[in-house]
């Protein structure tokens, strides 16, 4: 027998090994299900200690530091053995707060969460995922994400006074890590991730290991800033290439800077309809400085290709809420905030997380939450 043959006999027996091991989807589920219990029993047994609730005019905090990653199965794709298959999950979305993120599925709404008082303000699908107010007192069978923002003054008591009828996750909630049972089927679980919290309250417990499965450091936007950021003009209009990607990053001031409250990605078309409505918008006509700043402010963040080198390849445009609003394209006289630079961009949370001008949303009703009452 010849060198080749040998190999050739050994190429057979190897194929046919291969051919035999059991690949298939199962397997590669039950092993992913195990990464997220791995890293879900980190956050909460390691992270718990040095966890602190951030909520609306609390004290800013750091952004603790997560695990390494190397472990990290991809957003949107980490199935327990009895939930969903990762194509399914790749449907999910990605909701974001503080320097955390975790993954619900793609119909869920928008509403309200415990503030460190226990209180919640519309702890119920409030808004639609796609931004639109859902009429009637809410959807009391939509699951929802709730962060600690007030978006009514009709508010409870959680969970003295209040008992869940769909299923919820909440962001920065003033909870403590644990479980708790609410008795009619809904049991929520709180775990600390990222220097913030995460809870979960559902009746499907393969639901909930689902979601908090998925929880995992937030990377779309800076999780806090010190100070508003400055615009950014980028490369010349006739010099930049087309516009690749778009987010839109929403910030909340707390006691020494300002925490990420939302962040989405945008497509590009409504993006670049945003800055050049804001582009047409005229100057700001009234004088209107607050002396500690405004309370929100949102930024739309544009890349672009590089087709001349050297080239900058971002764009900010910086959206103020004080006093009617105002929007900083460039190192120019800041823009009034019309309703047409918002409505390209408030979308999907944006209703349901940005109070919006202080001075009154007026056309932009739609837009923000606006007044309470």
């Amino acid at each position: 027998m010849d060198d080749r043959e040998v190999e050739r006999r050994m190429r057979a027996g190897l194929e046919a090994k291969a051919m035999d091991a059991d690949v298939t989807a199962p397997v590669v589920d039950r092993a992913r299900a195990e990464v997220g219990r791995r890293r879900r029993a980190r956050w909460s047994v390691g992270a718990a200690a040095a966890a602190v609730v951030l909520v609306v005019g609390g004290i800013a905090v750091a952004t603790a530091g997560g695990d390494d990653g190397a472990d990290e199965p991809p957003p949107g794709s980490t199935p327990t053995a009895s939930g969903p298959r990762p194509a399914d999950l790749m449907s999910w979305r990605t909701e974001f707060w503080a320097g955390v993120s975790v993954d619900v599925p793609p119909d869920w709404g928008y509403g309200g969460a415990p503030d460190a008082s226990g209180t919640a303000c519309y702890p119920i699908a409030a808004v639609s995922p796609d931004g639109q107010e859902i009429g009637g007192g809410g959807d009391h069978e939509r699951g929802w994400v709730g962060r600690p923002i007030a978006g009514t003054d009709v508010c409870a008591s959680v969970p003295r006074a209040w008992e869940p009828q769909a299923p919820y996750v909440w962001l920065g909630a003033g909870v403590e890590p644990g479980t708790y049972d609410y008795g009619n089927g809904y049991v929520q679980e709180t775990i600390a991730a990222e220097g913030t919290t995460v809870t979960v309250g559902t009746d499907d417990p393969a639901l909930r290991e689902q979601i908090l499965a998925s929880v995992g450091p937030g990377q779309r936007c800076a999780s806090e800033v010190g100070a508003i950021p400055e615009p950014r003009v980028g490369a010349a209009s006739d010099r930049r290439g087309g516009l690749i990607r778009a987010k839109v990053c929403a910030y909340r001031r707390t006691g020494s800077g300002y925490q990420l409250s939302y962040a989405v990605e945008l497509e590009p078309a409504a993006a670049e309809v945003a800055f050049a409505a804001a582009e047409r918008a005229p100057g700001v006509s009234r004088s209107c400085d607050p002396v500690d700043g405004p309370t929100e402010f949102v930024l739309l963040h544009a890349t672009y290709n590089d087709e001349f080198p050297n080239d900058v390849l971002d764009r900010t445009a910086v959206y103020r809420m004080e006093c009617g609003g105002s929007i900083r394209l460039d190192d120019g006289p800041p823009r009034e905030l019309t309703p047409e630079s918002v409505a390209p961009w408030a979308r999907n949370g944006i209703p349901a997380v940005v109070h919006g001008p202080t001075g009154g949303k007026g056309a932009m009703i739609d837009s923000f939450i606006g007044p309470q009452g």
